[in-house]
């Protein structure tokens, strides 16, 4: 079962981002957070559907997340590396997780438009729109440790190294156009990072 898991693994870094991409792609643009509450609501009850659809997309990548992360773990600690590899995957966990509250947020949004008041969707909506730090964090933790890694060990090429550091520093600056940048950088990182892992296999042990 573990060596399937870790062929598995590979792929599951190219799908991480796929699966979040294709989620929001779904649900479409929301409106902005100062629009009035009831335009906020009519977007979810108009997207009830593609954004429930959206955090379903966004579990199936977030469990694919998790499974790239335990194979980055398992190839930096082999490479010698084993604060680096907890590192890594302790960032993927606080990614992971702020996924997994985001999804949430987005199917009580959903979930809730038009049974409930419009200024308590309102409130949710807002702390939703703000919520996206621990995402941010673990994404750029997660990029930053396994490139600081792959420097000495050589796991992964320099230029994929580099694209992983530059997406991890422009994650965690607050600065929207920047982060989106960081974003989209992180995506062409997790992507490149396991196309490289398909082409050397790893060896379990027996």
């Amino acid at each position: 079962m573990e060596e399937r898991i870790r062929k598995f693994a590979p792929i599951a870094g190219i799908l991480f981002p796929l699966f979040i991409v294709a989620g929001f792609a779904i649900e479409g643009s929301p409106p902005d957070v100062d629009e009035p509450a009831a335009e906020i609501v009519q977007f979810y009850v108009d997207n009830e559907t593609q954004t429930i659809i959206a955090t379903f997309l966004a579990a199936l990548g977030i469990i694919a997340l998790l499974i790239f992360a335990a194979e980055l773990r398992t190839r930096v600690r082999d490479a010698g590396s084993q604060v680096l590899a907890t590192i890594a995957f302790g960032g993927a966990v606080v990614c992971a997780a702020g996924a997994g509250v985001d999804s949430a947020l987005r199917f009580a949004l959903a979930n809730s438009a038009g049974d409930t008041s419009d200024e308590a969707l309102q409130a949710v909506y807002a702390i939703w729109s703000s919520f996206f730090w621990p995402m941010h964090l673990g994404l750029a933790v997660l990029a930053a440790a396994v490139g600081v890694a792959s420097i000495e060990s050589r796991m992964l090429p320099m230029p994929i190294v580099g694209l992983g550091l530059l997406a991890a520093a422009l994650l965690v600056i607050p600065v929207l156009p920047v982060a989106l940048v960081g974003i989209a950088l992180g995506a062409l990182w997790s992507i490149a990072t396991g196309i490289v892992l398909l082409r050397r296999p790893a060896v379990t042990p027996t």
